[in-house]
């Protein structure tokens, strides 16, 4: 019966979650930024008062946290519902609503291909590995991941506004140099996470764990990987080809299967990282060359050269001199960070309007440490 009422619960859950995502896609789309963090911020509020009161006070336990994520589903979505009937008049479109579900089916069927991606390997690293590996492996995917979860805060918007955008008379260079600026900061978000790795991992976990710090680079690099395929994907939803990013989905499933079967038998959680790194290199791969054969674009390549040579000036080293004690591993992790942006600047990779960009943020912070009264 308890294993019942969990599933009339997750059930339950579904439908004021799908308005709520609607309501925030809605959001994105009007370019109401603020109203959107104020409606995720009461989502986590109602979230951590849900927990704090049905599982802290109450002991409800898995039932609890049901019924949190319950709540926080219905009062957010109650009151950006509220909001949106204030701002524009509800109407209903047969024919709007049908050219919508054609439009969601081939992405909704694509989320089960994500699933395998993300969670294969997982099941059949149980049958070659001991769950001690399979723990290290875990940890190692999760900061992998954060180089995804850092850029899903872009990709949230840029998902939403990339219609508009593409439909402006300068929009190959307003995508040019979006893709500059987003392969730019994933290089140096994901060089940030492999440099300070290995000094987190002692300062955070039990020894046994920091046995996970060689697999993260590569986990690092297949999600640097497979953001800048997420980027140029949106470009299959603005020319109305939600079946191309399907498709591309789909086939990158088969190849992470087919992947995870051959080099995880022979290779363990060093089979399963660079499956993954495999199957987001084809996976973006794939969507590089059909979005540009169906919306020629352009990119800015000396530019993006200046990017790599600058992340392999600065990975070569990290890769040949390992660094054992923390403090060393600390100031290294330090010194190849800073490095990082001082190499782009000596090849100046800053155009003049970014110089410029660059100096009135340095001398606005100047001029408020001038004026601060803790001076």
């Amino acid at each position: 019966e308890a294993v019942v009422y969990s599933l009339y619960l997750v059930f339950a859950t579904m439908a004021p979650i799908f308005l709520l995502e609607a309501l925030l896609g809605w959001l994105r789309v009007e370019n109401r930024p603020g109203t959107w963090v104020i409606g995720t911020l009461l989502r986590l509020g109602t979230t951590i008062l849900g927990v704090v009161l049905f599982v802290a006070v109450f002991r409800l336990r898995v039932v609890g946290v049901q019924y949190a994520a319950l709540a926080a589903a219905l009062v957010p979505a109650a009151v950006l519902g509220v909001y949106c009937l204030l701002k524009i008049r509800a109407s209903f479109d047969a024919r709007l609503f049908l050219r919508m579900t054609r439009f969601a089916i081939p992405l909704g069927l694509s989320g089960i291909a994500i699933f395998i991606i993300h969670f294969g390997d997982r099941f059949i690293l149980r049958r070659y590995v001991t769950f001690a590996d399979l723990g290290l492996y875990g940890l190692a995917y999760k900061i992998g991941m954060l180089v995804s979860a850092l850029y899903a805060s872009f990709h949230t918007y840029w998902s939403a506004q990339v219609y508009q955008v593409m439909r402006r008379d300068d929009a190959t260079e307003i995508f040019a140099r979006l893709f500059t600026y987003m392969t730019l900061a994933i290089s140096f978000c994901g060089l940030s996470i492999v440099v300070c790795s290995k000094p987190a991992l002692k300062l955070l976990v039990a020894p046994a764990y920091h046995e996970a710090a060689p697999i993260i680079p590569l986990l690092v690099a297949a999600y640097c990987i497979r953001s800048v395929g997420d980027f140029v994907r949106c470009l299959f939803l603005v020319e109305g080809r939600p079946g191309y990013d399907a498709i591309s989905t789909w086939i990158a499933s088969a190849v992470c299967l087919a992947a995870y079967f051959v080099m995880i038998p022979s290779f363990g959680v060093w089979g399963a990282a660079a499956a993954t790194a495999i199957t987001f290199l084809v996976f973006t791969g794939i969507s590089i060359i059909w979005t540009y054969r169906i919306r020629p674009y352009r990119v800015e390549a000396s530019r993006l050269a200046k990017v790599g040579v600058a992340l392999a000036a600065v990975s070569i080293p990290y890769a040949a001199l390992p660094v054992t004690s923390l403090p060393a591993q600390i100031a290294w992790a330090t010194l190849l960070i800073t490095a990082f942006p001082g190499l782009l600047w000596l090849m100046r990779f800053p155009t003049v309007g970014e110089r410029a960009a660059i100096a009135g943020v340095a001398n606005f912070v100047f001029r408020l440490r001038h004026l601060s009264p803790w001076r």
